[in-house]
């Protein structure tokens, strides 16, 4: 279902260093290929927010001819870098979370520093989940401590008149950003998991209305001195993120996301808990496939019993979708297009309770994209009069794309030859 063909020798080495089994002698015979280059590995691993982790991955590995002198230097500058980024990352989340739970406010640590197992994960922001009824509050506490808001200027899906509206935004928008004023480091808090509009074609009420019980599951860590969400929830975070929120079929595909989720899925957790939560929120479609691409990426590292169980829990119209999401993964650079675009045309027929969006579906997405997609592409607000322009840009920015597929494709082929 999914093939090593179309995979870079930096991808493949990627996909080595984070398997649950790396194969030392397969990792010194990528290194020392000619097809290999040191340049593209920091940057494809930069673009997963795996650059330091890889690199103490393969400064960590006894390859038996050794590293090259190039790639141990480069690989010790981005470790080095990765570190000092993750220590300063848990200083601040540690910060926030004090000035919260401080205050007697409930909340946990999603994502970011909770997730870092090896002390060189990167993040850009600090994720938090409070209630929808503490926003306010919560808000008031990081002005506090010398936040300002920031949604204004980081979610192009906030219109000019919702921009101090924080009650305004709750009807469809989870995620609140504050930027501090003097270290310039971002806090969103989460209300939700998911918007409730404006952003996904998938119909995701069903985990909508059952949002409360991931803060009541939350956990504390003694290693990290504070909340977080448990191990159960995190796994299903992280597979929603991979299929949903950052998928293949999307340029916004992360590597990291399927990273987690192995080391969550290989941590103790509670299969029976987890499952129930998948039903209870009708997301088997998507934890499945998640969890199945994982599986296909990093060979052996997810049960077979918990994939048997997710697939005896997915509609035949899933399947039938899911069947086109796993081809639409080409490489760690890019997707196929074409697959793409039939995945999200097929998407919301998947639900009974998709409604309008049956109607959008009958359009191709890649001819008549989402106001949402139009606004990601050229960086406009979703309520700006330049939205019009942006369609009007939309066939142009498809032939650019069309002529740098044709372009890779070519640089590819002579690559391999």
């Amino acid at each position: 279902m999914l093939s090593t063909n179309n995979l870079d020798a930096e991808d493949l080495l990627l996909l080595q260093l984070f398997s649950p089994r790396a194969d030392e002698s397969g990792v010194s015979a990528i290194l020392h290929s000619e097809r290999f280059s040191v340049k593209r590995f920091i940057s494809v691993a930069r673009r997963h927010l795996l650059d330091g982790e890889a690199s103490d991955a393969l400064l960590r590995l006894k390859i038996r001819d050794g590293l090259p002198l190039s790639i141990e230097k480069a690989c010790l500058r981005e470790a080095a870098l990765a570190s000092a980024a993750a220590v300063k990352l848990r200083h601040e989340t540690l910060s926030v979370m004090r000035l919260l739970t401080d205050n007697e406010l409930e909340c946990a640590v999603m994502k970011g520093t909770s997730l870092d197992f090896s002390g060189f994960r990167r993040g850009r922001d600090i994720d938090i989940l409070i209630k929808p009824e503490a926003l306010e509050r919560a808000s008031e506490l990081l002005s506090s401590g010398g936040f300002s808001s920031a949604g204004g200027r980081s979610n192009l899906m906030v219109t000019k008149s919702e921009i101090d509206d924080l009650r305004g935004q709750m009807k469809w928008n989870c995620q609140f950003q504050f930027e501090h004023r003097e270290a310039g480091y971002l806090v969103e808090l989460h209300t939700g998991l998911f918007e409730k509009s404006r952003i996904y074609s998938e119909s995701l009420k069903s985990l909508h209305s059952h949002e409360s019980m991931f803060l009541k599951g939350k956990v504390f860590d003694d290693e990290l001195g504070t909340w977080r969400m448990n191990n159960e929830d995190m796994l299903f975070l992280m597979c929603m993120h991979s299929a949903v929120k950052r998928p293949p079929s999307s340029d916004g595909f992360l590597l990291r996301n399927t990273v987690d989720i192995t080391r969550l899925a290989n941590k103790p957790f509670d299969m029976e808990r987890f499952l129930e939560t998948v039903k209870k929120t009708g997301t088997a479609c998507y934890i499945f496939f998640s969890l199945k691409l994982t599986s296909m990426l990093f060979k052996g590292s997810i049960d077979e019993k918990l994939l048997s169980a997710l697939r005896e829990m997915t509609s035949r119209r899933c399947s039938a979708a899911n069947f086109f999401h796993f081809r639409s993964f080409k490489n760690l650079s890019g997707n196929s297009t074409l697959f793409s675009n039939i995945y999200r045309t097929l998407i919301p027929l998947t639900s009974a309770e998709a409604g309008p969006g049956i109607l959008r579906a009958l359009f191709p997405p890649l001819l008549f994209p989402r106001p949402v997609a139009v606004c990601q592409a050229f960086r406009l607000r979703l309520s700006g009069k330049t939205l019009a322009a942006g369609y009007l840009l939309w066939p142009l920015m498809l032939l650019c794309k069309g002529g740098k597929l044709v372009y890779k494709k070519l640089n590819h082929s002579s690559r391999r030859s």
